[in-house]
């Protein structure tokens, strides 16, 4: 009879156990998304030269759980068996909006940089997602994001032997 009193401590030990792992695993919330991206201001510049320099270090790829907020990833990953792994850049706000910028980055693909900007409402309402600039062995696509989100882009063919 003793053993049976150990029961419901069991049961109460368990059900303590999944409640703290379902927290554990909650979704998380989109300002903490945000706060995975260094603040900056607009206007903001991709110049040639930023585009073609080898970066000095590894960059910071965004936790996987955050990946949930960028609803294109998924629509990437469709196109090439390449793992994608978004870098944050920048995130930028304005009195509408609130934007961040990532470089998608696959696999050892270091020659390579596609950074997109994705448009939110202040509640985390995902409206928009786009290429803004990039580097690939034919072209450098140089941009300038403005204070209203939009971005003037321009593409220069590289020529033999690049930047």
């Amino acid at each position: 009879m003793k053993n049976l009193a150990i029961i419901p401590a069991l049961f109460f030990a368990l059900a303590f156990s999944l409640t703290a792992t379902a927290q554990e695993m909650e979704a998380p919330a989109f300002g903490e998304f945000i706060a995975q991206f260094p603040k900056a201001s607009l206007p903001y510049a991709f110049d040639a030269q930023a585009l073609a320099a080898k970066p000095a270090a590894k960059a910071k790829r965004l936790d996987w759980q955050f990946y949930q907020f960028l609803p294109e990833l998924e629509h990437s990953a469709q196109f090439s068996n390449m793992p994608v792994y978004p870098e944050p850049v920048a995130a930028f706000e304005t009195k509408e909006y609130v934007a961040v910028l990532y470089n998608v980055a696959r696999g050892a693909g270091k020659n390579n940089k596609t950074y997109t900007i994705s448009v939110f409402d202040h509640a985390g309402n995902h409206i928009a997602t786009n290429f803004v600039a990039g580097a690939n062995k034919q072209n450098l696509t140089v941009a300038t994001i403005q204070a209203n989100l939009k971005a003037e882009v321009k593409t220069i063919p590289v020529s033999e032997g690049g930047l």
